[in-house]
C-alpha cells in the first residue's frame, strides 16, 4: 500500500508541474503579443506621421513657392517699377487710374490663391498701399501687428532686415478678428537692398497651414510646429509646446526621427526644399490606447489563469495526470491574444482613410502633373485603379431639402448616402467627399467599350429609396468613361457641366453627360480657365497649358458647333488673355503673327483657333527657357565661385549661398540637382583632387599639402583621403 502512494505522488508532481509549464508558455505568448501589438501600432503611428508630415509638407511648399513667384512676377512688372518710381504723394487722378488699372490687371489675377489671405504692393513714394480689394494711404491702413499699426510694422521690417523671409505675426487684426498669420516680405527693388522704394507683402492665415495637420490633432495635447533654417518659430497649433527639442534638431536634409518623450510621440521631419523642420507630437495613450485593452486582458488572463489554471491542474492532475484542461486554456488564451491583434492593425489601417481622400480629391480635380507622379501618391496611400475606364459621378444633396419629417440632418444623410455609396461600389471604386453637400464616386471598369450603361442599375433604384425614406432630394450626374487615370478630373468636369444644367432639378434621375445637349450657340471659355491658361503661361508650365487647351478644343470644336461670329468672339476672348501677358511677348507675337495690326483693332484680325495656341505655347516655352537660362547661370556662377575658393578654408554653403543672394537651403538643394552631388562632396572632390597631384613634390609636408588644399589639419585630411582612396597620403606618395 505505501508503495501505492508513493507512485501516485511521483505522477501526481510530475504531472502538475507539466501543467503549470503549459501555462507559463502561453502566459509567455500572451504578454509577448502584447509587446508586439505595441511595437506595430508604434510603427504605424511613425509612418502614419511620417506620410502626412511629407505630403503636407510638399503642399506648403508648392504654396510657398506660388508665393515668391508671384513676388518675383509683381518685381519684375514694369507697370509696378514705373509706379514705384514717378508716383508721388498726393495723388494725381492719372497716378490714381494707374493703381486702380494695376491692382485690377495685376492684383486681382495674382491674389486668386485660398491660401493668400492678403497680398499688399506698398510704394514709399506715393505713400500708397495697393491690394486686390482697395487702395490705401499708409497711415490710414486698417490694419494692426502685434499691437502696432502696419505703418510702423513695415517700416521696422525693412529696417531690421527681416525681408525676403517668412515672419510669424502672433497678432493681425483687421477690425473685425484677431488671428496669427504667416508674412512674406520683399523689398522693391529686389536687387537692391541699399536703396529701398517700396515692399510686398503677403500674409497667410495660420490656421489655413495647420490644417494640413488636422487629422493628427484630434487630441486635446496634440501639437504641431515649424520652424526655419534659424530655429525661429513660424507656425505653432497648441501653444503649450513652443521648444524644439535637442533630439529633434536634425541637421541632415530629409531626414526623419520619431522620439517618445514625456508621453508624447514627437516626429519631426528636416525639408529638403527650404530647411524648415516640421515636428507634430501625438499623446502616446492616443497611439496605444487600443493595447491598454490588451493589456488588461493579459493581466486577467495571468490572474485567472494562475488561480484557475493552478486548481484545474491539481484536480486533474490528480485524477487522470493529463495536461488537457491547461493545454485547452492555453489555446484559448492564444486565440484570443491573435485576434485583438488582428484587429488593432486593422483599426490602425483605417487611419489611412484621410489620406485617400486627399489624393482622391487632388486627381479629381486634376492637381497631378503627370501619371508618374499619380501613381506614386495613390500607392503611398494604398489606392489601386485597376481596370481600363475610369469616370466620375458627382452626387449632391439639391438645396432646400430638409423636410420637417425627415430623420436626419443633413450631415447625417451625406453620411448614410456615401456608406450606402461604399456598399454599392466596394470593389470598383473609391468614394470622395468634396464638400458639405457633394459627393464624388471614381468607378473602374474592365470593360472593351465604356458608355453610361455600365453605371450600376442600383444607383437610380437607391436615389429613389433616398426619396421615400429619408425625404431626400438628390442630383447625380456622370461624366464620361476615359483611358487614363489622369484623365478623371476631365470627367468630374463633364459632371460638374450636368449639374449647371436646369435639367437636374426636374425629376429624381440619373443625368448623364452623353445625354447632355450642349448649347451650340456660345462658346465655352469660363473666368477660371482663363485664369489657368494664364498661370500655366507665366509659369512657363506647358505641360499643363496643353491640358487646358485640350479642353477648350473639345468643349468648342468638337461638342460644339460655333456660328462664325460666336467663333469670333472666343478668338477675341483668347486674344484678349495674350494682350494680358503684357508686352515682353511682343517678339513672339510677331512670330506667330506677322500680319497683327494695333491691338485695338481684333475684329478685323483674321487669325485661326491653331494660331492663337501656337501663340499662348510659344509664349510659355519663352518663360521656360528663360527660367533655364537663369538656373544654368546661377549654377555657372556657384560653380565656378567653388573652383575658385575650394582652398580656402572658411568655404561653406552659407557664404555660397550669401554670395549668390540666395538662401542656403536652396542652394544645397539646387547644387545637387545640377551637379548629382552634394555641396560637401564636390569641395572635398576639388580638394583631394589637388592634393593628389601635390604630394607628387616630395618637399611639401602632409600639413602643408592639408593647408594649402583647404582642410583644417592634417587629421582631417588623412581621414578624407583615406576614406575616398582607400590609402594615407604617405603611402600614396610612396607608390608614385
Amino acid at each position: 500500500m505505501q508503495i501505492d502512494k508513493t507512485k501516485q505522488s511521483t505522477f501526481f508532481h510530475k504531472y502538475l508541474w507539466s501543467y503549470l509549464f503549459f501555462l507559463f508558455v502561453s502566459l509567455t505568448i500572451s504578454i509577448y503579443a502584447y509587446q508586439q501589438s505595441i511595437y506595430t501600432m508604434k510603427q504605424e503611428a511613425e509612418q502614419l506621421n511620417e506620410t502626412i508630415l511629407t505630403q503636407s509638407e510638399a503642399a506648403l511648399h508648392d504654396v510657398l513657392s506660388e508665393i515668391k513667384e508671384t513676388v518675383a512676377l509683381l518685381s519684375l512688372d514694369t507697370d509696378v517699377l514705373q509706379l514705384m518710381i514717378t508716383a508721388d504723394y498726393p495723388w494725381q487722378p492719372e497716378v490714381i487710374y494707374q493703381f486702380s488699372e494695376l491692382q485690377k490687371n495685376k492684383l486681382s489675377m495674382l491674389s486668386t490663391s485660398p491660401t493668400f489671405s492678403q497680398l499688399f504692393i506698398h510704394f514709399n513714394h506715393s505713400d500708397a498701399v495697393l491690394s486686390k480689394d482697395a487702395v490705401w494711404s499708409l497711415t490710414d491702413l486698417p490694419l494692426r501687428i502685434n499691437d502696432e499699426s502696419y505703418a510702423d510694422w513695415i517700416k521696422q521690417a525693412i529696417a531690421t532686415k527681416r525681408v525676403n523671409q517668412f515672419i510669424r505675426l502672433e497678432s493681425v487684426s483687421n477690425r473685425s478678428h484677431t488671428e496669427p498669420y504667416l508674412a512674406y516680405i520683399s523689398t522693391l527693388p529686389m536687387s537692391n537692398q541699399q536703396l529701398i522704394d517700396g515692399a510686398i507683402v503677403i500674409f497667410i492665415e495660420e490656421k489655413s497651414i495647420t490644417q494640413l495637420f488636422q487629422q493628427l490633432l484630434a487630441e486635446e495635447s496634440a501639437f504641431a510646429m515649424i520652424w526655419d533654417e534659424q530655429q525661429q518659430l513660424l507656425v505653432a497649433e497648441n501653444r503649450a509646446h513652443h521648444e524644439l527639442p535637442s533630439e529633434l534638431q536634425l541637421a541632415t536634409v530629409g531626414e526623419i526621427r520619431t522620439k517618445v518623450q514625456d508621453e508624447l510621440l514627437l516626429t519631426s521631419y528636416h525639408s529638403p526644399y527650404n530647411g524648415w523642420q516640421y515636428q507634430i507630437g501625438i499623446p502616446t495613450k492616443h497611439v496605444f490606447a487600443k493595447a491598454d485593452n490588451l493589456k488588461r486582458l493579459n493581466m486577467m488572463i495571468l490572474a485567472i489563469g494562475l488561480i484557475v489554471g493552478t486548481l484545474a491542474a491539481l484536480w486533474l492532475a490528480y485524477r487522470s495526470s493529463r495536461p488537457v484542461a491547461e493545454l485547452y486554456d492555453s489555446v484559448r488564451s492564444l486565440t484570443r491574444t491573435v485576434q485583438h491583434h488582428t484587429m488593432l492593425q486593422i483599426r490602425a489601417n483605417e487611419q489611412k482613410s484621410a489620406l485617400q481622400q486627399a489624393c482622391l480629391e487632388r486627381a479629381i480635380r486634376g492637381r497631378f502633373a503627370d501619371a508618374g507622379e499619380l501613381s506614386h501618391h495613390f500607392e503611398q496611400a494604398g489606392l489601386a485603379l485597376a481596370g481600363n475606364w475610369y469616370a466620375v459621378a458627382i452626387v449632391k444633396l439639391l438645396p432646400n431639402v430638409y423636410i420637417e419629417k425627415a430623420a436626419l440632418n443633413e450631415e447625417q444623410l451625406l453620411r448614410v448616402i456615401q456608406e450606402q455609396l461604399e456598399e454599392l461600389f466596394v470593389s470598383v471604386g473609391y468614394i470622395c467627399r468634396l464638400g458639405q453637400a457633394e459627393l464624388a464616386v471614381v468607378y473602374v471598369i474592365t470593360e472593351q467599350v465604356a458608355n453610361a450603361t455600365l453605371w450600376p442599375e442600383q444607383l437610380q433604384s437607391m436615389q429613389m429609396d433616398w426619396w421615400h425614406e429619408y425625404y431626400c432630394r438628390t442630383a447625380i450626374a456622370t461624366g464620361l468613361f476615359y483611358n487614363q487615370p489622369l484623365q478623371i478630373w476631365r470627367s468630374y468636369n463633364e459632371a460638374l457641366q450636368v449639374l449647371d444644367s436646369e435639367k437636374v432639378l426636374e425629376h429624381v434621375t440619373i443625368h448623364h453627360y452623353e445625354q447632355l445637349q450642349l448649347p451650340t450657340d456660345h462658346y465655352y471659355y469660363p473666368l477660371e480657365l482663363e485664369m489657368l491658361v494664364t498661370k500655366s503661361v507665366q509659369t512657363g508650365d506647358l505641360e499643363q497649358l496643353e491640358q487646358w487647351l485640350t479642353q477648350l478644343d473639345i468643349q468648342n470644336y468638337q461638342l460644339r458647333q460655333l456660328s462664325q461670329k460666336n467663333e469670333r468672339l472666343l478668338l477675341d476672348e483668347l486674344l484678349a488673355t495674350v494682350y494680358k501677358l503684357g508686352d515682353q511677348f511682343k517678339p513672339v507675337w510677331d512670330e506667330v503673327w506677322p500680319e497683327r495690326n494695333d491691338r485695338n483693332e481684333l475684329s478685323t484680325i483674321s487669325i485661326s483657333f491653331a494660331q492663337v495656341t501656337l501663340l499662348l505655347k510659344n509664349c510659355c516655352m519663352q518663360v521656360h527657357e528663360k527660367r533655364l537660362r537663369k538656373q544654368h547661370q546661377l549654377f555657372t556662377s556657384i560653380k565656378d565661385y567653388i573652383d575658385q575658393h575650394y582652398s580656402d578654408y572658411n568655404l561653406s554653403l552659407s557664404l555660397v549661398a550669401e554670395q549668390c543672394k540666395q538662401s542656403e537651403s536652396f542652394v544645397s538643394v539646387f547644387f545637387k540637382e545640377h551637379m548629382g552631388i552634394t555641396f560637401s562632396e564636390y569641395v572635398e572632390q576639388l580638394r583631394l583632387e589637388a592634393a593628389k597631384v601635390l604630394l607628387t613634390d616630395m618637399d611639401q609636408s602632409i600639413a602643408m599639402i592639408a593647408e594649402t588644399v583647404g582642410y583644417g589639419n592634417d587629421k582631417t585630411f588623412r581621414r578624407a583621403f583615406k576614406r575616398v582612396y582607400g590609402i594615407q597620403p604617405t603611402s600614396y606618395r610612396k607608390n608614385q
